[in-house]
């Protein structure tokens, strides 16, 4: 069976000992949060996908990758696996000291031996590796808004992310290779797809498998742009088709839970290395692989393969055309083998697809399997409106109110442009077919980019004192306002209804609209404010600022907030600064029964020292709270 890259292949999954040993020592360590991008390299990293890296590259690593597409060694590696922090947080972390790495759901996945310490270059990686440094493409977005400064050193996982609904198809590397032994598979060909399989996709497929034992469907299952398919759906059309053309004895399906770079010709070699950890002889390539805009050429992803020898990457690329349909050939085609012209060819744009799920016609067989064409009617979209949706949600009704005949396109296109200068994505396409039969919007208005907040608008509203209030434990009665201080939230509690939407992430409201939104209730009347954040700890040291600033502006004020049991514990450092900031009471909760020994067993030290600490004591004789102690 082929080799790992470079060898061996890496196995950073702590044991039950090992495990039981640091989460012994968790609550001493310094604490790093990761993102969702940083969490599946960790998963990366500990299963060997990116052997021969243990862990986040230092700097020796870093500078080589970006400048040469390889380790310090030689070794080929394309793309810099990166742990960011803040200047601040770097300050706290000493180089050969263990810290904690937690994901954005609260949990502590695994242990960074730290090596390194450095601050990067992001304009030079930006350039090197994105061959961009624009904002408006994903990557150089992510490479703003994450912190200066990285860390480096060899990683160790206590316990796997969650990929639910997913279980059934997640392999290890060491898994695919059982797999592919047992099977008697010698040659398999890995298919990259993050979005449904269409004909064309399946015509590449097809023409490997003509080559190769056996063909490994491997669809990226980790964080991608807001606007691609949803995974779940994704997963339904390749069963779909799994089942009803190819054939059960030569085809494998498994995830993989890494994030797309969209990188480009740089992330085609990197994905071609860690199907090679996989066990994959080969990997086929599309145009435009890993592509975002028009950022690279249509086959620079083929090319940059011609920048390594072909023993040193080790696995053999398969390069394809663009495939279509001919009415000519009736069949599957590419410009290889196709003479006929672009008239007798079926492509469909992603415009043209959504416009035809919009009114519910039937995309034609020649593009599409019909099972998948009705798994993804089913699923179709009008438009996208997620995290802080207020200018989007505005954007679509002015556009939904467009006359019938007028040119409904000219502001979104105009709109797009000025999100793109912003560095903000532009929209996929879609339809929106009016009530009146007329098309209001033949682009549909994606909106997830970050915006500055604005005061709430509450003149018109009804007096607080209609609203709910608060009965304090001596019974006096206390009128009640409402604000927010993030939206979003960094947990994936299956219960909430902000996943879906938010995905793992918030934003913060900016402490001046939060503060001014208070101001006017308080002139209206209100004497407690609810702050309506899934997890007012999301953001701890914003939340600490708006509890500060408010209690100094309206000292005999009170306030409650929801805080998950992980994040008080977490936090616990900040509960004295609620209590002398005038919080009246805490709610809170824990995902589910099972989640209740496993947080137990991480926290078991800050359990003990919580348990008779007086969380809320207000010595005012005004104060509405009453004494609760755990």
């Amino acid at each position: 069976m082929i080799k790992a890259h470079g060898g061996r292949l890496v196995n950073r999954i702590a044991d039950p000992g090992e495990r039981q040993q640091w989460l012994e020592q968790i609550d001493s360590l310094t604490t790093v949060s990761m993102n969702r991008r940083e969490t599946s390299d960790l998963e990366m990293l500990s299963t060997g996908a990116m052997s021969p890296l243990e862990g986040f590259v230092g700097r020796e690593d870093f500078e080589p990758i970006c400048e040469q597409g390889r380790l310090a060694n030689g070794i080929p590696w394309t793309l810099p696996i990166t742990l960011a922090v803040s200047s601040e947080e770097a300050t706290s972390i000493e180089i050969g000291s263990p810290v904690a790495l937690r994901a954005p759901d609260g949990d502590v996945y695994g242990i960074l031996e730290v090596s390194d310490k450095y601050r990067p270059d992001k304009e030079r990686e930006a350039l090197t590796v994105l061959k961009t440094t624009d904002t408006a493409h994903p990557g150089v977005g992510y490479l703003r808004r994450t912190g200066d400064t990285y860390l480096g050193g060899r990683v160790t996982m206590l316990q796997r992310p969650a990929h639910q609904g997913l279980e059934d198809y997640r392999l290890d590397p060491r898994e695919t290779r059982v797999l592919f032994k047992a099977k008697g598979w010698n040659s398999v060909a890995a298919f990259q797809t993050r979005n449904p399989i269409h004909r064309a996709h399946e015509y590449l497929q097809k023409c490997a498998l003509e080559l190769v034992d056996a063909l490994l469907v491997h669809p990226i299952m980790g964080e991608t742009k807001p606007d691609d398919i949803p995974a779940d759906v994704r997963l339904e059309c390749y069963r779909a088709l799994l089942k009803n053309y190819y054939p059960a004895s030569r085809v494998a399906m498994s995830i993989l839970p890494a994030a797309m770079r969209y990188a480009g010709p740089r992330e085609a070699v990197f994905h071609a290395i860690v199907r090679k950890n996989y066990g994959c002889t080969h990997f086929i390539v599309g145009r435009d692989h890993a592509g975002f805009g028009g950022y690279y050429g249509t086959y620079d992803a083929h090319t940059i393969f011609q920048q390594f020898e072909a023993l040193e990457i080790g696995i053999t690329p398969l390069f394809f055309d663009h495939a279509f349909y001919c009415h000519s050939c009736k069949n599957m085609a590419s410009q290889k083998t196709c003479p006929h012209g672009s008239d007798q060819h079926v492509f469909l744009s992603g415009t043209k697809i959504r416009e035809m799920l919009t009114r519910g016609e039937t995309l034609p067989e020649e593009f599409t399997r019909p099972e998948v064409a009705e798994i993804l009617r089913r699923h179709g979209v009008h438009s996208i409106l997620g995290r802080e949706f207020e200018e989007g949600l505005v954007a679509l009704m002015r556009r939904l109110r467009t006359e019938p005949g007028a040119p409904a396109n000219a502001g979104a296109r105009a709109d797009a442009g000025a999100r793109a200068d912003a560095g903000v994505g532009a929209g996929v396409g879609a339809g929106i077919v009016r009530a009146d039969g007329g098309e209001a919007q033949a682009e549909p208005e994606i909106s997830l980019a970050r915006q500055r907040f604005v005061v709430p608008d509450r003149g018109d509203l009804p007096p607080l004192d209609e609203y709910a209030h608060l009965t304090a434990a001596d019974g006096s009665r206390r009128t009640v306002g409402y604000t927010e201080a993030t939206r979003g939230c960094k947990h994936l509690c299956r219960h909430c209804p902000v996943v879906p939407v938010y995905g793992g992430q918030f934003r913060v409201v900016q402490p001046e609209v939060v503060l001014a939104d208070i101001e006017q209730q308080v002139a209206a009347g209100a004497e407690h404010i609810t702050f309506g954040d899934p997890d007012f700890f999301n953001g701890p040291k914003h939340a600490a600022k708006i509890a500060g600033a408010l209690h100094e502006r309206h000292p005999d004020l009170t306030y409650d907030v929801t805080i998950k049991v992980e994040h008080l514990l977490a936090h616990a450092e900040l509960l004295p600064l609620l209590r002398d900031t005038g919080c009246a009471f805490v709610t809170s909760a824990i995902e589910s029964v099972e989640r209740i020994r496993e947080v137990a067993e991480l926290h078991r030290p800050s359990l003990k020292n919580l348990a008779n600490i007086e969380l809320w004591h207000h010595p005012r004789p005004n104060s509405p709270a009453a004494r609760v102690e755990w």
